[in-house]
């Protein structure tokens, strides 16, 4: 025999096999490998489970954001609405005739306590607060009313309810000018109460260190006649959510002239002055 046959020369069956055992190792290497109908079921199933938690996590996180967007806006939208407020009482209009002028007094409609009130309260004032700078009454004294209007018209906007304001001027009116026919503008549908509370005439100038007293009601003739000297102002707002409960905001606020309201100047020595009830 040949070198070249003696190479070539195998022992019986050696060759079948190890291309047996190589053709089982790579098939079982393959199923090793491969994924079972069971395996590819739950990593599907994982999979969305994972996809459903993280869409309602982010779902939740935006209505959060979203909700405390709203939120911070309404408060910031209402926190200019309550200064409109106080510059207009803080810019409150008497006359100094060295008399009482009725005409130029306070007057409050009062309409519940809580966050279910409507107060209604008017009152003569000076300014662009309230009315806009581009009144043509701004400059002059004229009466400015506000209010918590309802939306129950069927065909109203949202937006037709809330914080409102209307104004007239007090001189050269027609004689038939009726002040209920001015109509309200509204200036912040995010109002949806607002009460008024008033600094009690008779307590002693000295004595607002102590606790305060405050009146829910101003419709005497002495107090209508006459501004107080300080008022309470509280509006409610939304809450967060439609179903949350209203969040109150609160403000006192002083009227420089209430003094001259209720002890008008002398305009000659012989004219007694009204002093304040004690």
């Amino acid at each position: 025999m040949s070198p070249t046959t003696a190479c070539m020369s195998f022992a019986p069956g050696s060759v079948g096999t190890r291309t047996r055992k190589s053709l089982y190792g790579m098939s079982g290497r393959k199923r090793n490998n491969a994924f079972t109908l069971l395996e590819m079921i739950l990593a599907v199933s994982v999979l969305s489970v994972i996809t459903l938690v993280s869409f309602y996590c982010f779902n939740a996180a935006v209505r959060s954001w979203i909700a405390g967007t709203g939120y911070i806006n309404g408060i910031t939208h209402a926190d200019y609405i309550l200064e409109q407020v106080a510059m207009g009482l803080r810019s409150a209009y008497y006359p100094d005739t060295g008399k009482v002028e009725g005409n130029y007094g306070m007057r409050l409609e009062d309409n519940g306590q809580d966050d279910s009130a409507r107060d209604v309260l008017t009152w003569v004032k000076l300014g662009s607060a309230l009315v806009g700078a581009d009144a043509d009454y701004a400059d002059i004294p004229h009466r400015v009313e506000i209010a918590v209007q309802d939306n129950t018209a069927a065909d109203s906007e949202p937006s037709d309810g809330g914080f409102s304001v209307r104004a007239w001027r007090v001189d050269l009116q027609s004689d038939d000018f009726d002040p209920a026919q001015v109509p309200f503008v509204v200036l912040s549908p995010h109002v949806r109460g607002m009460n008024f509370r008033m600094l009690d005439p008779a307590q002693e100038e000295d004595d607002l260190t102590g606790e305060l007293k405050w009146l829910d009601t101003w419709e005497t003739a002495d107090q209508t006649n006459r501004l107080p000297r300080a008022v309470e102002v509280t509006l409610y707002l939304d809450g967060p959510t439609p179903e949350s409960d209203p969040v109150p905001v609160r403000r006192v606020v002083s009227i420089p002239l209430a003094e001259l309201s209720w002890n008008p100047r002398r305009q000659e020595s012989s004219q007694p002055s009204r002093r304040r009830p004690r």
